[in-house]
């Protein structure tokens, strides 16, 4: 259910890691039923939200299977992207700082 695994990402945002970093990430899901969200961090929090923004710093079309294997760990974010099973538009050095945020330590 892509709802509830964009809602996850922002109870996993580390504040530490991205507490003065400010950004808006829109997320275009290309498989199912076309579901929109966007997720913005600014001030230390982080939210996510359905629908389309025309603030994002960066846009990330990807199927839902690739992005929920990239947020369990199955396949890393730079993989997954040279690949060539998402694409990005937009602020890459946003995109990096996305992956410091959320990525995984093991």
């Amino acid at each position: 259910e892509p709802g509830i695994l964009f809602k996850g990402m922002a109870a996993t945002f580390d504040k530490t890691k991205g507490g003065d970093f400010k950004g808006t990430f829109q997320f275009n899901i290309q498989d199912g039923n076309q579901d929109q969200y966007y997720i913005t961090i600014n001030n230390g929090k982080c939210v996510t939200h359905e629908g389309e923004t025309q603030e994002a710093d960066v846009i990330i079309n990807t199927p839902f299977t690739t992005w929920a294997s990239i947020s369990t760990g199955e396949i890393s974010g730079q993989d997954a992207l040279n690949q060539g099973l998402y694409t990005v538009e937009g602020n890459i050095g946003h995109l990096l700082k996305f992956n410091e945020i959320f990525g995984r330590n093991n």
